[in-house]
């Protein structure tokens, strides 16, 4: 939410949208909601104003105070759920003194007070017992020694030590490939001993499709279970907006404390606007490394802030970058890569490549062998690994409920591209996901078609809280029983094409022109590819003139799906845009600032001469299979060979 509503949307969402809990339909669910579901509290009014609060890499929310000044604390939902001996527990830090203590009072309605005292110069946190029965209270202070300066409070919340509390983590490794996790078998191109272990423990995924290949929009997707098509937000450049309803907040809404790292800049809640929600928000305001915070930073902080959780159920969010390009690793292990063998910057054939389609990083490394880059992405993923080992081994995560998985995957070689995901193939939507926890019994494994959109929705349902108006459904299902085959549909990164999955074919079409910065190969509007994944699974043959009739089907199914595009006013251009305006739009064919997130499929407002392109007569009537065949001109670019290790 903004600077000024966020805490308050949490209230509001305690109020309305968390009143009751879903049982599960099992006791032993209700009693683990129960047991969760601690009463929610935050600040409440507008003098002073609840907001983030940065310091440094880090967003709290919270409020600052004067001297004299008061904050008002109310518990927001499920005051009957205060147990005798519950706490309730601030972060202070003082603002402008040279002191290290201030005297912090906690008063209550029935005028009870408590006081603590407070370190100055760095977070800490404060615990206070109040009197039964009470629901409200005033915060203030005064300085110790009647020095003038102020104090930040943030993120209130209630503790119960001694009781068991859910833990919900949620880890995404950015662009990391599905066939990058040794859970998935022989084809798997590196070693993940822990994310085997973990794997054990729940299910695995193994045919799961994510909605787009790239960054933001994809975890804002993961985040509000709401596509992309919806959101209409498909860069790395524009923030959610303040009105969506996220993971985080329904966690937050229901008494979890909400903790959020993520390893890139643009992830930052500043651009990416996924900040709401998370009591705290961590990440890097620069890049640490051109690809990103190295993930075992990230993860070394994941694991203090669990060390500080204890008391309160807690959803935590981890994003890690280690996976994305440039590939960089330690010195020792670039040892044990080179050791024994040519060294990948003298030998080899200029990867051969083009220098203009050879990325800056790579060439400003020296190398000349592409298996080799490519054996770096592994390296990168299974460096990554030990680090998650630690986390994972962290005592109060135990019983936690995991879910692993990624925001895209990566080419190497497939379609001429080699290490980067500007185009929609199989090997940038088909991404892992693993899920622990109740409900999935040990050793379960699918391959049916999923998508990881619907992950939120069954992480708030593994947490027995009432998951059925959040967007999605349960993908335990899929673990246990046959469901019936519906289409995966994802949309590019700048909505520059489209794509549908469905019973093993992948159809995907070009809805503006665009050049890929790997290949140099331009695809213009209208192109089409057509793949089938089992026999095609490096999407090396276009089947699309050949399965003529498949084509039309699905590229008549794909238009439907952008044509059915709401408007969420979730993206800031078009927020309080009202749906009939945006017919009205449609209907005048408008072309002018607002097209790119009210039309993403408007070829004649692109083309003049569109209406006698073959790319399009090709699909007209009954169609010209001869004519399609004879628009799409091959790629020129002639696959790369697998990568094994």
């Amino acid at each position: 939410m903004s600077a000024q509503r966020r805490p308050l949307a949490a209230a509001l969402l305690a109020a309305a949208a968390l009143a009751a809990c879903s049982s599960g339909g099992t006791d032993d669910v209700e009693e683990r909601a129960n047991s969760a579901r601690l009463p929610a509290i935050a600040f409440v009014g507008d003098d002073p104003t609840p907001g983030p609060l940065d310091f440094g890499t880090e967003r709290r929310v919270g409020l600052r105070l004067d001297p004299g000044g008061t904050a008002r604390l109310e518990i927001t939902s499920d005051a009957e759920r205060w147990r005798s001996g519950d706490r309730i527990a601030l972060d202070v830090r003082v603002d402008g003194s040279k002191q290290d203590r201030a005297a912090v009072r906690l008063v209550g309605d029935s005028t009870t007070a408590a006081d603590r005292t407070a370190l100055a110069k760095r977070w800490t946190t404060l615990t206070f017992v109040p009197r039964s029965g009470e629901t409200a209270w005033d915060l203030a202070f005064e300085p110790t020694r009647g020095e003038e300066f102020g104090l930040f409070a943030a993120n209130p919340r209630v503790l119960r030590y001694g009781a068991e509390h859910d833990v919900v983590v949620l880890i995404v490794s950015d662009t990391h490939r599905w066939d990058h996790l040794s859970a998935m078998g022989e084809i798997s191109r590196a070693k993940t001993p822990a994310l085997d272990r973990l794997a054990r423990r729940g299910g695995t995924f193994t045919n799961c499709y994510t909605s787009t290949n790239i960054t933001n929009p994809s975890h804002i997707s993961l985040m509000t279970g709401i596509h992309l098509r919806d959101t209409r937000i498909a860069d790395n450049g524009t923030p959610l907006h303040e009105s969506a309803t996220t993971l985080a907040e329904r966690f937050q809404a229901a008494g979890y404390q909400t903790f959020g790292i993520v390893s890139a800049p643009h992830l930052r809640d500043a651009e990416s606007g996924l900040g709401q929600g998370f009591d705290r928000f961590e990440g890097p305001i620069e890049l640490v490394r051109q690809g990103g915070r190295d993930g075992a930073l990230s993860l070394a902080l994941a694991r203090k802030w669990v060390a500080q959780s204890r008391g309160a159920p807690l959803f935590l969010f981890v994003h890690v970058f280690d996976a994305h390009s440039p590939y960089d690793v330690a010195e020792d292990r670039m040892g044990e890569l080179t050791a024994g063998r040519p060294d990948p910057r003298v030998f080899g054939d200029v990867l051969q490549m083009d220098p203009e389609r050879t990325p800056a990083w790579v060439t400003m490394r020296g190398y000349r062998d592409a298996p080799f880059v490519s054996r770096l992405y592994s390296a990168e993923i299974e460096d990554l690994d030990d680090e998650l080992a630690g986390l994972f081994e962290e005592p109060h995560l135990s019983g936690a409920t995991i879910a692993f998985t990624s925001d895209h995957g990566e080419a190497l070689g497939e379609r001429g591209i080699l290490w980067q995901h500007g185009t929609l193939q199989n090997a940038t939507v088909h991404v892992p996901l693993i899920v622990v926890g109740d409900g999935i019994a040990p050793l379960k494994r699918t391959n049916q078609p999923v998508r990881q959109i619907d992950l939120a929705h069954t992480l708030i349902a593994m947490a027995g809280l009432e998951a059925g108006d959040f967007p999605g459904r349960d993908l335990r299902e899929a673990l246990d029983e046959e469901q019936p085959l519906v289409p995966r549909f994802a949309l590019g990164a700048g909505g520059v094409s489209a794509s549908i999955e469905s019973d093993g074919w992948f159809f995907e079409m070009y809805l503006k022109e665009y050049t890929n910065k790997s290949t140099k190969w331009v695809y213009p509007m209208g192109a089409c590819y057509l793949f089938h994944i089992e026999d095609d699974p490096r999407c090396t043959e276009n089947l699309a003139a050949d399965e003529f009739e498949r084509s039309k089907r699905m590229r008549a199914r794909l238009l439907q799906w952008l044509s059915d595009a709401e408007s969420t006013g979730l993206h800031p251009t078009n927020y309080e845009v009202p749906p009939e305006a945006v017919a009205r739009l449609k209907a005048l064919g408008y072309s002018g600032r607002l097209d790119e997130v009210l039309e993403w499929w408007n070829p004649e407002a692109r083309d003049a001469e569109w209406t006698s392109n073959p790319l399009h007569l090709a699909f007209e009537g009954d169609g010209d299979a001869d004519l399609l065949r004879d628009a799409l001109v091959p790629d020129r670019i002639v696959p790369y060979p697998e990568v094994r290790r």
